[in-house]
């Protein structure tokens, strides 16, 4: 296999080809939409299409309210309108 570099949006792979289409830690970058799009059209009868996610991190109770403060109050403000994709699941 040759290793290819290409937008999720707009993948080099033949129309209904894939059986697996697999993106991890990615698709709330992609342009949802286009990327969606693109793999019905690379999909072959019966393909899955795995997006795999990280979430918010859980502490021990001692901890607990101070990461919530930090991670919504006091950088919260600062992340991407993205990010709301993996802090919703």
């Amino acid at each position: 296999l040759i290793p290819v570099v290409a937008p999720a949006e707009n993948l080099p792979v033949a129309d209904h080809r894939a059986s697996l289409i697999a993106a991890a830690q990615a698709a709330h970058w992609f342009d949802l939409p286009a990327f969606y799009a693109e793999a019905r059209r690379i999909a072959a009868d019966g393909a899955i299409l795995a997006l795999v996610s990280y979430g918010v991190v859980e502490l021990e109770p001692d901890l607990t309210d101070r990461f919530h403060r930090f991670y919504h109050d006091e950088i919260g403000p600062y992340w991407p309108p993205e990010r709301r994709l993996v802090d919703t699941g």
